[in-house]
């Protein structure tokens, strides 16, 4: 048995955006803290505490080509997928697995959004024929 392949976006994609998230966050909360109002002190630490899960979720973003199937860590939800219920992946303004039975789902570690760089769109393309060849190889066994 192969080992596991995990698919992610890069490291200095995950940095630069938690570093962005962060700076938001500062500046809210600096923000209610400085506003002189007491309906907004509240603000800094909700948007600490939102920013803290957000970036936790974001970090954990990511596809993991195994044996039995695919596991698929989004923002909100993590999907294990045996290989049976897998029927392809498709690049549709970023990467979607469609499944046998007609449902399907966005992969939010690969999404894309108008105007997005070219960059983003090869990388989209790039993890889609990844799946789609670890797709065709499980189904050919």
């Amino acid at each position: 048995m192969s080992a596991a392949v995990v698919m992610r976006q890069p490291m200095a994609l995950r940095v630069a955006s938690s570093i962005l998230l962060s700076g938001f966050t500062l500046m809210l909360a600096l923000g209610g803290l400085t506003s002189g109002s007491d309906a907004l002190r509240w603000l800094g630490p909700l948007a600490a505490i939102l920013a803290a899960f957000v970036t936790a979720r974001y970090w954990r973003l990511r596809v993991v080509i195994g044996g039995e199937g695919l596991s698929i860590a989004n923002l909100l939800r993590s999907r294990k997928v045996p290989w049976a219920e897998v029927d392809r992946a498709v690049n549709e303004g970023g990467v979607v697995v469609r499944l046998r039975s007609g449902q399907q789902f966005s992969v939010a570690a690969f999404t894309d959004v108008p105007g997005a760089l070219p960059l983003v769109r090869r990388r989209n393309a790039h993890a889609t024929r990844q799946l789609q060849a670890a797709i065709r190889a499980h189904r050919d066994r």
